[in-house]
């Protein structure tokens, strides 16, 4: 793990999101994450859209984050990279489910699972009853690996190997020392930010 000043690159608004891209050598791995670092008031956990060529990319639905992160900067400090990296197994169809824009939690996943030609299929939900739809698909399949980013009481219906996003959960240290994301005995920000979803489930909210 770095701790490093990054200069930002681009930061526009893409869609419903805004996008931030930053020169940096820090490399996270598919599966990991960042967090951005605000001097005297704290940091920011920030999913991975992108990582490449020194360039890392990242997606933010907050417009007040957006301003903060990016109004009159040209540098941001930057953390990372946190928790655990996610291996695509060639052995495996993997699943994408996401609800509405937090596609984006998925991007840097989806677009390694392309890299390597492994089959990947991606579905967007809109409401709970085309995320239903989109199991109802999925339990016909036995050879899927399921990684979502949904709402946390939607992870219940989700087979319970499937690597859920834990984006709902609140992250203060990001080195498992303040234990303020504790899922039962799971600390996403060391072990995650993608956990089994029997493992969410077993937890409390």
């Amino acid at each position: 793990m770095s701790l490093k000043y990054a200069e930002i690159i681009e930061s526009r608004r893409v869609r419903e999101v805004y996008r931030v891209r930053l020169a940096t050598d820090i490399r996270p791995k598919p599966g990991q994450f960042i967090s951005v670092i605000f001097p005297f008031r704290g940091e920011v956990p920030l999913s991975v859209g992108g990582s490449g060529n020194g360039i890392l990319e990242l997606y933010i639905e907050s417009e007040r984050l957006y301003k903060a992160l990016t109004h009159g900067r040209r540098y941001v400090l930057v953390k990372g990279p946190l928790g655990r990296p996610l291996e695509i197994d060639d052995g495996y169809r993997y699943m994408f489910i996401a609800y509405r824009n937090w596609i984006y939690d998925l991007k840097y996943l989806i677009e390694e699972a392309r890299r390597r030609n492994v089959s990947t299929e991606v579905k967007p939900v809109e409401d709970e009853s085309s995320y239903t739809r989109a199991l109802e698909e999925i339990s016909k399949r036995h050879d899927s690996r399921i990684v979502a980013s949904v709402p946390r009481d939607w992870v219940a219906r989700l087979p319970k190997r499937s690597l859920v996003y834990v984006r709902w959960v609140k992250m203060n240290c990001m080195l498992g020392v303040c234990g303020v994301c504790s899922l039962g005995r799971i600390l996403p920000c060391i072990d995650g930010p993608f956990i089994e979803a029997g493992m969410v489930e077993g937890s409390r909210p």
